[in-house]
């Protein structure tokens, strides 16, 4: 399975998950908190230029792509270089999401790719929710649909889930999900594409579990992160 993917899931607890659960998992509700949010698409971020800087590349050859209100405190400089250059358009100018949540872009003068693609969901809704007219029965959530449109060689998403909740998906549906993803990417294959799931319950007896999918669908837990009770 994909290394890369399994260095970033453990990079992700330690820097992120780990801190944050240790002061803040009193609270039921801990990924709506802005603190969960910042702290998980700065750390993507981050790895996203320091992805692009291994490989040998400057800032004019890639770039990193999320909500435009993080971006500004992601990256200052680029922020005032486009208000000095836009003046009150900034904002409506500034990059802000591409197609997904986060991505990491490069190119040159005749080719371009996405390199990593990553949806952040802290209301999925279960496997085979059905709304009602006129959506009907949804399999998955919608941002696990969009993981597989998208090209990328790797791609993330981090799915809150609850023990209790009706509508969001619950810790108990976990392997339904999975097991559905898998069955989606064996039937359509996808060569050269590496999945990482994760799943965060939001209740203080939970934790955080990873899941490394193949694009032909084979799947490989990762190590479990339990909350500090």
């Amino acid at each position: 399975m994909n290394e890369f993917l399994k260095k970033l899931y453990d990079e992700y607890l330690e820097e992120v998950v780990k801190p944050l659960s240790e002061v803040e998992t009193d609270s039921l509700d801990k990924q709506y908190g802005d603190s969960w949010n910042r702290g998980t698409f700065r750390f993507f971020h981050d790895k996203g230029v320091e992805f692009f800087e291994k490989a040998g590349l400057d800032e004019s050859e890639y770039e990193i792509r999320c909500r435009s209100g993080f971006m500004k405190s992601f990256d200052r400089q680029l922020w005032q270089e486009y208000v000095e250059a836009y003046g009150s358009k900034a904002g409506d100018l500034f990059p802000g999401e591409y197609l997904v949540d986060l991505c990491w872009r490069r190119w040159d003068d005749d080719w371009y790719r996405t390199e990593l693609a990553m949806e952040v969901e802290w209301n999925p809704t279960p496997p085979n929710y059905n709304p009602g007219p006129p959506a009907g029965v949804e399999i998955l959530d919608e941002d696990l649909h969009k993981l597989i449109d998208i090209r990328a060689p790797f791609k993330v998403a981090i799915l809150a889930c609850s023990f209790k909740g009706k509508k969001i998906l619950r810790t108990e549906q976990i392997r339904n999900v999975l097991s559905l993803f898998s069955g989606w990417l064996k039937k359509g294959g996808y060569p050269g594409e590496s999945y990482l799931l994760v799943f965060e319950d939001n209740y203080r007896k939970g934790g955080v579990e990873g899941h490394v999918i193949s694009g032909d669908g084979d799947s490989e837990p990762l190590e479990r992160y339990g909350y500090p009770q």
